[in-house]
């Protein structure tokens, strides 16, 4: 009798895993993507973008803005890392200038020079990372200092840093130390201390790192973190818990080879690197750069994650008939779901006085500068150009 109770669990239990195994889908492979940068097509940004809206923000003698390297949105407010400054400016979101956030110096509470910027919107503080002194300063949104942790990621050399929802941090460096050692991904903890390395590749290609590159990390929509390393082509994804690592895609270059990446001098090195990537809603846009044949244009990739389309040329911000949008320089923020530009004083004046600028971004421009003669405009501060992407979209046919 016990024996036959034996067989019949043992072929219900054989059963059911069995099925289980059947329900199971086989998991899906990262999507391959093909990017020839030499295609000098015209991306219409109206294939990708519903509407744009802008923020003049106030030029005053303590709001001066020399290098924006990350904008941080919190509700009705701005934080802006000022890179060439080492400054946090406070604005609100009509762009009026309300105050700076800590300030240099070796006390508690004052950097040497902020490397990253982040943000913990639950908390509705700012995360600034001291590069030189090696310490993590958290202020709230009206400046004042809460803490610092010392001596972050055991004083290792950290290229980039974001902050998990659960307080702890990601790490990224894509280039070796003398000893070869803490390249890759690894987590730190909410005290400072180095835990475990979740991504490490010791091929490193021998190029010279890019000056352009200032973000490697950012956030996205489901509280997760996504990854663009430098040397490969290739974008990550790490989980909430900042736990676990997935290629989430991968570029594949035409005629970029290992032994074009070995150029010691970058301007003489005839390969395409990317130099920045945002990934935002459905969207995946990445500035492709080769030094010796781009001339100073770079070009772009643009990846929809639900149509898995992919166009590739420049972004044509002149050609819309409806939108008045301007080139800017794409900048790394906390927006899940937009494209954000800097546009410069020098830009504006420019744009206002060329021919194939169309009149209703003219008039736009004109409004922006209102009252102000030319001397003025080159003192202003940036112009947030915001671009608020389409869901959903078909980029080919």
């Amino acid at each position: 009798m016990k024996q036959l109770l034996f067989l019949i669990l043992s072929f219900v239990l054989i059963m059911f895993y069995s099925c289980k195994k059947e329900k199971e889908l086989p998991t899906e492979e990262p999507p391959i993507v093909t990017v020839d940068p030499n295609i000098k097509d015209v991306i219409p940004v109206d294939l990708f973008v519903d509407s744009v809206s802008f923020i003049p923000l106030e030029t005053t003698d303590s709001s001066l803005i020399a290098k924006i390297a990350k904008i941080l949105f919190f509700d009705d407010l701005m934080a802006i890392h000022d890179y060439k400054t080492s400054a946090i400016l406070l604005f609100d979101t009509k762009g009026h200038y309300l105050r700076n956030i800590g300030r240099k110096g070796q006390g508690p509470g004052e950097y040497a020079f902020i490397a990253h910027l982040m943000s913990d919107l639950d908390k509705k503080q700012i995360i600034a990372y001291d590069s030189y002194q090696r310490k993590m300063i958290y202020y709230d949104l009206d400046g004042n200092f809460i803490k610092e942790i010392t001596g972050f990621s055991n004083n290792k050399v950290v290229r980039d840093v974001i902050n998990m929802p659960d307080g702890s941090f990601i790490c990224y460096k894509g280039d070796c130390d003398r000893e070869g050692a803490y390249s890759g991904v690894w987590r730190v903890d909410s005290t400072g201390l180095m835990g475990e390395t979740l991504y490490s590749d010791p091929d490193i290609y021998p190029v010279v790192r890019s000056n352009y590159f200032h973000s490697y990390l950012y956030y996205l929509d489901d509280n997760s973190v996504g990854l663009a390393t430098e040397y490969k082509d290739d974008i990550f994804h790490i989980d909430e818990n900042g736990k676990k690592i997935e290629k989430y895609m991968s570029f594949d270059i035409e005629g970029k080879t290992r032994e074009k990446m070995t150029s010691p001098d970058p301007k003489e090195a005839d390969y395409t690197k990317k130099t920045m990537v945002y990934e935002k809603g459905n969207y995946i846009l990445t500035e492709w750069f080769n030094a010796k044949k781009n001339y100073g244009v770079p070009a772009y990739s643009l990846y929809s994650k639900d149509g898995k389309q992919t166009v590739v040329g420049l972004i044509g911000y002149y050609k819309s008939e409806t939108l008045p949008t301007i080139y800017g320089d794409l900048i790394n923020t906390n927006d899940l779901n937009d494209f954000v530009t800097i546009i410069s004083p020098e830009r504006i004046l420019e744009d206002l006085n060329r021919d194939k600028v169309k009149e209703h971004t003219k008039e736009m421009l004109a409004t922006l500068v209102a009252g102000k003669s030319e001397d003025e405009i080159i003192e202003m501060n940036p112009v947030i150009q915001i671009l608020h992407l389409k869901k959903q979209v078909k980029l080919t046919d």
